[in-house]
């Protein structure tokens, strides 16, 4: 189940939403639990950090725009996925600073942009078995930053602590290169939830590390990059 909270000023589009989030969850057989907000006011009240796997949120609305109420969310909670819904695609930019997750117009692809973002949800809620060596353990890849590869080792460095496993870098680029991590240097493999930005050498996490990417890798990680960003928009 994912328990999302959707924040709109405008009572029609929030019906619109119930009804294509409804028909999704039919055709899909993915359960709901939704909480609608009129007022960005009302939301940030009762918001409570660990309470949604997403929140969607207009982002212009009287008092505080959707951006306000993003920043506001990350002072609780710097992780949980952020989707703006917006009429307005020069608000982009401001959205990178909240690390938004993605983008949604309010045109007449609204289903198809809703259904690609659950279907995101849905994939980070996903876990994987590693074969570390001290064990098995079973780790939400949500939770995954990044890999690390050191000689015959990979270090996997997550929201719970660093863990270490036997293996090659290549192969588990292979098994999570569908989900949303990305291959931007021979010996790291990042989570692109979690990288805030990047420039002409590195990619800047938001637990506020830089991770190095290659030369020969740097046009297609870019263009890799700001097309997760963007599917977005």
């Amino acid at each position: 189940m994912l328990k999302i909270a959707i924040v709109d000023d405008e009572r029609h589009f929030l019906e619109e939403v119930k009804k294509i989030l409804s028909l999704i969850s039919k055709e899909e057989g993915i359960s709901f639990e939704m909480d609608f907000f009129q007022s960005g006011v009302k939301f940030l009240s009762d918001f409570k950090s660990s309470e949604y796997d997403a929140v969607f949120l207009d982002v212009d609305m009287p008092k505080f725009s959707g951006i306000d109420i993003a920043r506001s969310i990350r002072e609780k909670n710097s992780n949980i996925p952020i989707i703006f819904i917006t009429q307005f695609i020069s608000f982009a930019l401001e959205g990178y600073k909240v690390n938004a997750t993605r983008y949604i117009l309010k045109d007449e692809k609204l289903k198809e942009s809703l259904g690609e973002s659950i279907a995101h949800l849905l994939r980070e809620k996903r876990e994987m078995v590693f074969p570390l060596t001290d064990g098995e353990k079973r780790i939400f890849l949500a939770d995954l930053i990044y890999i690390e590869s050191d000689l015959h080792y990979l270090n996997l460095y997550t929201k719970n602590g660093i863990y270490t496993m036997r293996g090659k870098l290549d192969d588990l680029e292979d098994k999570l290169k569908e989900v949303f991590f990305l291959r931007i240097h021979q010996s790291y493999l990042v989570n692109l939830n979690f990288v805030k930005s990047m420039d002409d050498s590195s990619m800047k996490l938001s637990i506020g590390i830089k991770v190095p990417i290659s030369r020969s890798r740097y046009q297609d990680v870019r263009s890799s990059f700001f097309k997760f960003k963007g599917d977005i928009i």
